[in-house]
């Protein structure tokens, strides 16, 4: 037990409790455990109370949380803080790779994935987020929809790989967000970071009127970037044109010299 403290000036909490027997080898122990602690911050982020609780045996662990209040640095820290953030993991402490299933749960956003822990890292995760609203105001934008993405991260020595994938749909707000991408947008996108160098694999996004593609690297401080647009009506743009346009172009140099070209093509009315 603890009583409020303040360790260091970015860290601090009103109340701690923690309870907790562990008997037995690292992958398969007896595990009995719950923890309360109240107006904990830190990093700037906020929990008015985060309970948990741990469970295992046989090389099994259980931990159930639950987070309340809580809030996180931006323009509206307050987004999550309306409905408690609950937490589900298991993990197979015995078995190879020591994997781990989780979901997340909260009325703005539900994930569901699994992990491996040991070996080469990797995670795989569905993330739907059934309203877009709340979250586009928190960046101070007006956009209505949804999304549902799938992410595969995987770290191997020091390169981390990861692909996105999934649907994003734009039912409201912004006009022309809502009729280039519609309701139905795919997303595909394939990328790596070793060190501070970075490469974009792949980048395509397809909408109702408009298809953007592109694919690059960023080394150090030089950039290579190529990428190509395509609307299929400017209507979506503004309601006085029509017609269609094509772009592609290249994106080369050093950070504090870098060269831009482009070609443009298309019918405008």
């Amino acid at each position: 037990t603890a009583p409020a403290m303040t360790p260091r000036p970015d860290i601090s909490w009103q109340d701690v409790n923690v309870d907790a027997h562990v008997r037995g080898p690292f992958d398969r122990p007896e595990l009995a455990g719950q923890v309360r602690i109240d107006a904990l911050k830190a990093a700037g982020a906020g929990i008015a109370r985060l309970t948990a609780r741990l469970s295992g045996d046989q090389g099994t662990a259980h931990l159930q949380a639950a987070l309340d209040g809580l809030t996180l640095p931006g323009q509206d820290p307050t987004l999550l803080a309306a409905a408690p953030v609950s937490l589900d993991a298991t993990a197979q402490l015995a078995a190879p790779g020591r994997p781990v299933t989780f979901s997340v749960q909260h009325p703005l956003v539900q994930a569901q994935g699994t992990a491996q822990t040991s070996g080469t890292l990797s995670a795989h995760v569905n993330l739907t987020l059934p309203e877009l609203a709340p979250v586009a105001a928190a960046a101070g934008q007006q956009v209505k929809g949804h999304t549902a993405l799938t992410l595969d991260v995987t770290k191997q020595g020091a390169t981390t790989t990861l692909a996105l994938q999934g649907t994003l749909g734009v039912t409201g707000g912004q006009q022309q967000a809502q009729a280039l991408l519609g309701d139905a947008a795919q997303l595909d996108l394939a990328a790596s970071v070793t060190g501070s160098d970075a490469r974009l694999t792949r980048l395509h996004v397809s909408g109702r009127g408009v298809d953007v593609k592109a694919h690059g690297s960023l080394m150090g401080t030089r950039t290579s970037l190529d990428w190509a647009i395509t609307v299929t009506d400017l209507a979506a743009l503004d309601p006085g044109l029509s017609g269609t346009i094509d772009a592609t172009g290249q994106l080369n140099g050093p950070e504090q010299d870098l060269t831009a070209t482009a070609d443009l093509n298309g019918h405008i009315g």
